[in-house]
């Protein structure tokens, strides 16, 4: 039944909006940050531009921490905004059906809701494919992995060291290349997804049920203000755009869960208030052949 694909897609949200602390992220990134620089001025200030083959590798060894690090954020920020994207498509979809199975029988023909229920949910599957770069992490991982391999095969050799560099390198950009989407899903998601609940909310009334505003919890993120922030700061600024980005999907959940909950509760009452009536209708016809 309908009510039943609603009822687990809400509750699925359990394993699929992942919750992460921003301030956690951007601890650990600011702190990565401050020390790449101070042990790269520790070692520029001892060596100057005739850097030894030890701290070669230590530079190196920095590098590919950095590296990690931004493969990381970029990973649990690509998964949960998949994650939670294809839950709340599902979601949106249970509704529909819910919808088409209550029409005329709900004392109305709701045909045309229907229709825009169904157009703000292709609007919302559209916004998402464009913004959601889960697929093109391989091509980041790639250089990363051939480098890797490069390096271990040669060991510490300085033309080695400085093709996994470039590898690293290649990756990096890839990486920076998707964080633009990376940063204006959330927002473009949210507002894509308002559309949708609105319709809804209009649709709910003749269903049986309730549905509340859905809300707007974040403002515009300019991707490329954080660049130029990120280098005036040396760096430092990242913490920054990664505290967002996490905080601003955390937000959204909580929006949307409150919207959910409703919807979860009036859909319960009524399908128990239907078995209700049911089973005393059964009882009734049960006395009438006594």
């Amino acid at each position: 039944m309908a009510a039943n694909e609603i009822i687990e897609g809400i509750l699925s949200r359990e394993r699929t909006d992942i919750v992460l602390p921003p301030a956690m992220v951007a601890f650990v990134v600011l702190t990565y940050v401050a020390i790449a620089i101070a042990y790269v001025a520790e070692v520029v200030k001892t060596h100057g531009a005739d850097i030894p083959p030890a701290q070669t590798f230590g530079l190196s060894a920095i590098y590919l921490i950095g590296n990690g690090l931004v493969l990381a954020v970029f990973y649990l920020l690509i998964t949960r905004n998949r994650w939670h994207s294809k839950r709340e498509s599902g979601l949106r979809k249970s509704l529909i059906r819910y919808a088409e199975a209550c029409n005329l029988s709900c004392g109305a023909d709701i045909t045309p809701q229907i229709a825009r229920l169904k157009a703000a949910d292709a609007e919302v599957d559209a916004v998402d494919e464009s913004k959601l770069a889960g697929r093109k992490m391989a091509y980041a991982l790639i250089p990363m992995a051939f480098g890797s391999m490069v390096l271990a095969a040669v060991d510490t050799a300085q033309n080695a060291i400085w093709v996994f560099v470039f590898l690293y390198g290649v990756s990096l950009l890839i990486l920076l290349a998707m964080a633009p989407s990376v940063t204006e899903f959330p927002r473009h998601h949210e507002m894509a997804a308002i559309g949708f609940a609105e319709e809804f909310r209009h649709v709910a009334p003749f269903l049986g049920i309730s549905a509340v505003p859905h809300g707007r919890t974040m403002g515009y993120r300019s991707f490329w203000l954080f660049v130029v922030l990120t280098a005036l700061t040396a760096g430092f600024f990242v913490a920054a755009w990664a505290y967002l980005a996490f905080r601003d999907m955390n937000w959204h959940f909580t929006v949307q869960w409150r919207y959910e909950d409703e919807i979860l509760r009036s859909v319960r009452d009524k399908e128990v208030s239907v078995a209700s009536a049911s089973d005393a209708e059964l009882y009734t016809l049960e006395g009438m052949w006594a």
